[in-house]
């Protein structure tokens, strides 16, 4: 461990590259970092040379706690699933995802959660397989679960984050390839047409995610934004905003929930052209809500997407046609969708105010939805 000042005057956030850099022994560049409970931050890094993953955590007296590549204290598993595989994401202390790069294998993924938390997500799993079976939609399927682990099969196809940026660079070159524009229209127009058939009531030990729920989440994210002044907007805008967001979900009748994947964004669907299929990822957050909340969450992370400068605006447009026509289709009400997009978009400018490469991206980004 190594005992660093935190910058007067600036966000800690701001200064991670500073603070950490004497903690590993490589150069190391912080990607995106977490609250936590008494004033501390973990975070995840890359090293600069060869990109792969770092994580520790920054205590709140400036202590910083480096963990070698692929081990983590309260991980049990990671240190021996990590040298099977590519670690993609290393949450430290909560969870960590290693890709099997065995040759021979089919590929599949180990979730690496703290011992005891494995089950709930392998039941969240389970459960998404046995409710995605016939709808049109393909999830993981759970190979293996332990205390600490659980084993996924791989979904076919890429992910449609990683299509909107293909679609974007072929726009940039004004080449004459449209195989990239045509794939990501088709994948909407699939969308459309399969999420309904997923997104439905069913019976059963769901777990429930409500408006209520979701005030609760977004007010978790703000306070930690006010906390750690992570966004460059007064106390008073930032409780405004929270307000807002309450009233728009508190305001208007609740609809008839159905299943839900509560993270829906483009990096979690993924499209495979050769079976014209849909998959989607992480479902560990399964849940019966609002209908809503996935759409508006799909919404907005298009809209940030071009924010980002990751999607070409005409792409997002078209896109979003497809998502309102899927609401049309399944009954939302337009002013939950509204409700639950002002909530996606302030959770979003939280979020990314952690993440050191994006802050200023963050505080354009409230500036634009909430503005004063």
């Amino acid at each position: 461990m190594s005992q660093l000042s935190r910058v007067v005057g600036s966000p800690i956030v701001d200064s991670l590259d500073d603070a950490v850099a004497g903690s590993f022994d490589v150069p190391v560049a912080v990607k995106r970092a977490w609250p936590g409970k008494v004033g501390d931050l973990t975070f995840e890094a890359t090293e600069r040379d060869t990109g792969r993953i770092r994580a520790g955590r920054m205590h709140a007296d400036g202590t910083v706690e480096a963990a070698a590549c692929g081990e983590d204290p309260k991980l049990e598993n990671l240190a021996a699933v990590a040298r099977t595989g590519e670690l993609l994401v290393h949450r430290y202390g909560r969870r960590a995802v290693i890709r099997s790069t065995d040759p021979v294998a089919p590929q599949s993924f180990v979730k690496v959660v703290r011992p005891g938390k494995a089950a709930a997500a392998a039941q969240a799993h389970k459960d998404a397989s046995a409710l995605a079976a016939g709808t049109g939609v393909v999830v993981p399927q759970v190979l293996a679960d332990s205390a600490g682990s659980i084993t996924l099969s791989a979904v076919p196809g890429g992910d449609l984050h990683l299509l909107g940026r293909a679609v974007r660079a072929a726009s940039q070159r004004r080449d004459s390839d449209v195989g990239a524009a045509a794939r990501w229209m088709h994948a909407w127009r699939l969308f459309r047409q399969e999420w309904p058939r997923f997104a439905r009531p069913v019976a059963g030990g769901i777990p429930s995610y409500s408006a209520e729920d979701e005030c609760r989440t977004v007010d978790k994210w703000a306070a930690h934004a006010r906390g750690f002044g992570t966004l460059a907007v007064e106390e008073r805008q930032l409780g405004e905003a929270a307000d807002h967001v309450q009233e728009l979900l508190l305001g208007s009748a609740a609809q008839t929930p159905v299943l839900a994947h509560r993270d829906l964004h483009d990096k979690q669907i993924l499209f495979d052209p050769k079976q014209r299929a849909l998959g989607l990822i992480d479902c560990d957050t399964l849940a019966m809500a609002e209908p809503a909340l996935d759409l508006a969450n799909l919404l907005v992370h298009l809209e940030f997407r071009c924010h980002q400068g990751l999607l070409h605006p005409a792409a997002a447009a078209a896109a979003k046609v497809e998502v309102r026509r899927t609401g049309d289709q399944m009954g939302a009400d337009p002013h939950r969708i509204e409700a639950y997009s002002a909530a996606t978009a302030l959770r979003l400018a939280c979020v990314y105010s952690f993440r050191p490469p994006c802050r200023r991206l963050a505080d354009a980004w409230f500036g634009r939805r909430f503005p004063s």
